[in-house]
């Protein structure tokens, strides 16, 4: 008992923060996605482009199926993100403080589908990558007259999968209804480390929580003339559950005292209802319009973290998107390309209360394609306001697509 006190003790003191960082953190709380909290999916590289139109959502593929109105499609993605971060764990909610915003960036395959018709049914298998929970590590170094004497290392990583299987079934001429079942797993790691060089001890705080759920969706496609489709997608609201570790270890080599305290919990966070719609509207020949609408009820969202229900003043948000394509072509000897030029706009409102954070994205994309084959890129350049610290993100994205 007493060398649990001792070590209590020694980690309220060494690492700095572990009760200050308690506070409100607004956008980044330790189980926040990477970016927004306001993700519904994945979406491939042509979406992206048009402001993210739900028509392009991978784990609801059949809009993409009806769009094209092709037999079979395969696609695979790849990614590369950025975003800037102030407030995350114990990193200016303490004394450790840095003035500036941190960045980090992220690149790895984002999903992998593929789509098949067969009479009036339709198949979708994909695998997503839908959230990444990394931060900035850090590194903090304390010295005196030129010798240090203390480091404090953080490293923050995780991910969350989804596999994803939906079937659909064209009723009549102008409705499509298809469900899905979604598989979700994944992980969150954190690890401190605090250095105190010269007394000669270290204290390590590791957590980890291994996350699994499912949840179902429900997908309805209309298409009431040949110009116009409208699409709304129904996600159920699910628990996810974490299998939660934790590790304190205190370490003095100079008097060879070691002591560790390892913890469990089943952890929960619930994760409320959504609902979106989206329209495409074909202008003119070759001009295409793309808007959605996607409701996230996150006043429902609750969260435990190992045993403790963490408070979250949440409110429900409503995001926007708007976008157009211009389709082009290009003619080399006797080989027709089709080249499509992409462009849109994104209002991502946070769920915080406080702050009243939201970002203001531009979309662009660009896409090249011969016959049955075709290459998409799509970007996305936004900033944050609100919390007074002007967060910046981006992401581009890489489709390689094979259509019959």
């Amino acid at each position: 008992m007493f060398r649990r006190t001792i070590l209590i003790f020694l980690i309220l003191i060494l690492i700095p923060g572990i009760l200050k960082s308690q506070c409100v953190i607004g956008q980044y709380e330790d189980e926040a996605p990477f970016r927004t909290w306001n993700i519904f999916g994945v979406y491939d590289a042509r979406s992206t482009g048009m402001g993210e139109s739900l028509f392009g959502l991978i784990e609801e593929p059949l809009g993409l199926l009806l769009q094209q109105n092709k037999l079979f499609s395969f696609s695979l993605s790849f990614i590369s993100t950025k975003a800037e971060f102030f407030k995350y764990s114990f990193i200016n909610t303490s004394d450790i403080y840095f003035p500036r915003n941190l960045k980090a960036s992220y690149i790895g395959m984002d999903f992998a589908y593929g789509l098949i018709k067969f009479k009036d049914w339709f198949f979708g298998l994909s695998f997503t990558q839908p959230e990444t929970y990394f931060r900035p590590a850090v590194e903090v170094n304390y010295s005196y007259k030129g010798k240090t004497y203390r480091t404090i290392k953080a490293n923050f990583e995780g991910y969350l999968n989804s596999l994803n299987f939906s079937i659909g079934r064209r009723i009549g001429e102008l409705i499509t209804v298809g469900i899905g079942i979604h598989y979700v797993y994944g992980e969150i790691t954190r690890k401190i480390e605090d250095d105190y060089i010269y007394y000669q001890v270290i204290t390590t705080d590791n957590r980890s929580q291994k996350i699994s759920g499912y949840y179902f969706s429900l997908i309805i496609l209309a298409n009431p003339s040949s110009r116009f489709k409208l699409v709304v997608n129904f996600r159920s609201p699910y628990t996810r559950y974490l299998d939660s570790e934790s590790s304190l270890r205190y370490y003095s080599s100079r008097k060879q005292i070691e002591i560790r305290i390892n913890g469990n919990a089943r952890d929960e966070i619930k994760i409320p209802l959504t609902v979106g719609s989206g329209i495409l509207y074909e202008i003119e020949e070759d001009l295409l319009l793309s808007a959605n609408i996607i409701f996230f009820n996150w006043s429902n969202y609750r969260v435990t973290y190992f045993d403790e229900e963490r408070k979250r003043e949440f409110k429900n948000t409503i995001k926007i998107g708007i976008g157009l394509e211009y389709l082009t072509h290009l003619k080399i000897k006797n080989y027709l390309f089709s080249i499509p030029i992409r462009t849109g706009y994104i209002y991502d409102p946070q769920p915080m209360k406080n702050p009243n954070s939201y970002y203001n994205y531009v979309t662009m994309g660009w896409g090249i394609y011969y016959k049955k084959v075709g290459v998409d890129f799509g970007l996305m350049f936004g900033k944050e306001n609100g919390s007074g610290n002007s967060l910046h993100a981006s992401k581009l994205i890489c489709n390689l697509n094979f259509q019959l």
